[in-house]
């Protein structure tokens, strides 16, 4: 008895050990992260910050640096929330993937098998040809009704004449009607926000739901992504102040936020071209959840990452809403974000099994992708150390 009961004391040692050698490990991680960041902050600029990240073993931690408010010296917390950009585009294409899985969508029949021909289809070309996958994967031929001046000019007009009213997606897309494709569907890569409105229609013609109801019910309400949720109103609790750059001479305002959590217009212009408010903690469990293959069930992770590339030569692809890359730390798998005022990340390495993310109040000195490269490079040898040496 006197054994068992001294087996039992040192293994509770041991455990105990472990266990506290585990927990400062992991403290030690979350102060370099934090350092990381703040030392990108230091050296770009950038009023404040926020990033998280998902270890190998579950554990997850979340930091931020600088401040909220420029104005109030507001310090960031990391629980504030940032308007997410395209990063939201991740959503658009698991939904329609989940839906393909269960057989209510087919992604390489034409669109118009469930959306019929609209009025709003009319002049737009090659509806009767392109898929949902060319749509998701940028290969449709579509042109970015984002690009227009006519487009960029009506969202200032209504902004100043009624900030709570917003385009519909019919309205965005018609932006390019008489307009002519790029190429043929499949034949080339172009980024179309446009394709992404046409792809939330679909989604919803076929699954009979409101594209939030579905990303709430797959995915935000099951992974517990609290502080994530339709960008859909100039309400938005907790969201830190932006601060955008517009082209120049453009009498529009420095600042996006009108008061605390409220936006100077209605953002659900943006629907599932982005059109979602996270935190980076919460992007950072998203990451790791979709491309750690664990966001449904089965394995959907082929026919996501298969893509095609950005450009002619180019390493780097894209697949069904996601971009693939090579990096210091192996392969890349994640999607980059911009609304105005705003810059956001997510990534996940396979090979390190890791994820990263980080958002950003402006865009001042974070446009270039390269920048955000370096940063988030640097967050992640935070975790891992510096890359191997090739």
């Amino acid at each position: 008895m006197k054994r068992l009961w001294l087996r039992i004391c040192v293994g509770l040692a041991l455990a105990m050990s472990a266990a506290v050698a585990r927990a400062d490990d992991f403290a030690t991680k979350l102060a370099a992260f934090q350092a990381a960041l703040e030392t990108s902050r230091q050296e770009i600029g950038f009023p404040g910050a926020t990033a998280g990240f998902v270890l190998p073993d579950g554990r997850s931690g979340m930091v931020a640096v600088g401040v909220s408010d420029k104005a109030t010296g507001r310090p960031m917390t990391p629980q504030d929330r940032m308007m997410s950009g395209s990063t939201g585009k991740t959503y658009v294409s698991a939904t329609a993937l989940a839906l393909a899985r269960q057989g209510r969508l087919d992604l390489d029949a034409p669109i118009t098998r469930y959306l019929g021909h609209p009025d709003w289809m009319t002049g737009l070309p090659n509806m009767d040809r392109i898929t949902m996958r060319q749509l998701l994967g940028h290969t449709s031929g579509l042109r970015d009704h984002v690009n227009s001046p006519t487009f960029g000019l009506t969202l200032m007009k209504l902004a100043q004449s009624d900030p709570e009213k917003a385009l519909t997606a019919q309205q965005c897309i018609g932006f390019l009607k008489g307009q002519t494709a790029l190429f043929e569907p499949g034949h080339g890569y172009a980024y179309s926000d446009t394709g992404y409105l046409i792809a939330g229609l679909v989604i919803e013609a076929a699954a009979k739901q409101p594209f939030y109801d579905l990303a709430r019910r797959l995915f935000w309400d099951p992974l517990g992504l609290t502080l994530t949720a339709p960008a859909d109103q100039r309400r938005i609790p907790g969201l830190t102040q932006g601060y955008p750059v517009w082209p120049s001479g453009a009498p529009l305002p420095d600042t996006i936020a009108v008061a605390p959590g409220r936006l100077r217009w209605n953002p659900a212009s943006e629907w599932t071209g982005g059109g979602v408010v996270t935190n980076a903690h919460d992007a950072a469990r998203w990451a790791a959840a979709l491309y750690g293959g664990k966001a449904m069930l089965g394995d959907y992770l082929p026919e996501m990452l298969r893509g095609v590339p950005i450009r002619e030569g180019s390493p780097k692809t894209y697949g069904l809403g996601v971009s693939t890359a090579p990096t210091p730390y192996g392969t890349l798998y994640g999607h980059s974000g911009y609304y105005p005022g705003y810059r956001s990340d997510l990534a996940y390495f396979p090979d390190l099994k890791i994820a990263v993310a980080f958002q950003i109040n402006t865009e001042t000195g974070v446009r270039e992708a390269a920048v955000l490269d370096a940063i988030r490079n640097r967050l992640v040898a935070a975790l891992v150390g510096p890359p191997a040496k090739p």
